[in-house]
């Protein structure tokens, strides 16, 4: 009622998960979580899909049977899980695929954060077939940019390679948002466009909220 009467509409929630160290509690967590998804109107859930305790391929094969679970206990409310691309592990395309292959379900899908596949060092022109190849998952979005000098776009970078120094608004850095936007149209997705800036903190307090305006008007 408070929603509703103040206009507001949750796009996402949003989860720290830890699947491999307490999977079942997990799994009733994430049930919980979607039933007031539902009953809020809210489409999607960002999920955290990052190995605490295990190696990759451990983590893998345990992941793939825990979302299993949470597929299967979330059925009858129709909401979506995204899995964040961001960290060491789901910046990973291959890991992501191989995930998404293994749980099987199409409720399993992508909260993408348009920088953090340039972040982890992939080349810039590489962004945007990851971004097509995933487009028919993507359930809710993360908006970020990054300035990397020209000479740095297309290298293989270390993983958050002077990220702090080069991040900035949207509307500023590398990755190309009408790009984006076409292969989200092209792919159906109707859910947010959700502002993600964290170079706001370099900027003194009272210009912040006028470059999230700006950055709003931009998208």
């Amino acid at each position: 009622e408070d929603l509703a009467a103040h206009k507001i509409a949750l796009t996402a929630f949003c989860m720290a998960n830890r699947f491999d160290e307490r999977p079942d509690a997990e799994v009733a967590w994430c049930a919980k979580a979607a039933r007031a998804a539902k009953a809020l109107g809210t489409p999607a859930i960002r999920i955290d899909v990052v190995p605490r305790k295990s190696g990759r391929d451990a983590f893998l094969k345990a992941a793939t049977e825990t979302l299993k679970k949470v597929m299967d206990a979330t059925e009858a409310t129709g909401v979506a899980f995204g899995i964040e691309n961001h960290g060491n592990t789901t910046n990973d395309p291959e890991f992501l695929q191989a995930l998404f292959d293994g749980v099987g379900s199409k409720r399993l899908g992508l909260t993408l954060d348009t920088g953090n596949f340039y972040w982890y060092g992939h080349p810039l022109s590489k962004l945007y077939d990851y971004f097509e190849a995933f487009a028919p998952r993507i359930v809710h979005t993360h908006c970020k940019n990054i300035r990397y000098p020209e000479a740095e776009r297309e290298k293989k970078r270390a993983m958050g390679w002077e990220y702090g120094k080069y991040n900035c608004p949207i509307d500023e850095g590398d990755v190309d948002f009408t790009k984006i936007v076409a292969i989200l149209k092209k792919a159906g997705y109707a859910n947010d466009l959700c502002v993600e800036d964290e170079s706001l903190g370099k900027l003194p307090e009272a210009e912040r909220g006028k470059v999230l305006a700006r950055e709003v008007g931009f998208l």
